[in-house]
């Protein structure tokens, strides 16, 4: 319900979703830079125009509209950079079964193969 909430009020206030930046972008500059500037350059005169800006309400929310688009951009790398570490991890462990399978396959082989010899010569 709040995000067909604010899709209806961001289509009412001309708001845009643009592709968000990375986090690289955000972690070199300052968050509140990237979104003020690419609302400057893309939705200011548009607001302008139609004067929405002078209304507070709508300044509330396209502030909220803004926090929000920031607070899913920042969820989205961490999600992406924990199902990184995540997949790392299982390969790790795959790696480390499979050695742990060749180790004792060998030392179960070995000690076969030892106590039959062992069998053979004493009788």
């Amino acid at each position: 319900m709040r995000s067909i909430l604010c899709v209806h009020l961001a289509s009412l206030l001309r708001y845009v979703e643009r592709p968000s930046p990375t986090y690289d972008d955000i972690a070199k500059n300052n968050a509140d830079d990237i979104l003020d500037e690419s609302f400057a350059t893309h939705l200011e005169p548009q607001l302008a125009r139609s004067g929405a800006l002078s209304d507070p309400v709508l300044i509330d929310i396209r502030d909220l509209l803004r926090k929000k688009s920031l607070v899913e951009d920042e969820a989205r790398a961490r999600a992406k950079n924990e199902a990184t570490i995540k997949r790392d991890w299982i390969l790790a462990a795959r790696v480390f079964n499979r050695l742990c399978f060749i180790f004792f396959t060998t030392v179960l082989f070995v000690v076969n193969l030892t106590f039959f010899v062992i069998f053979q010569l004493r009788y």
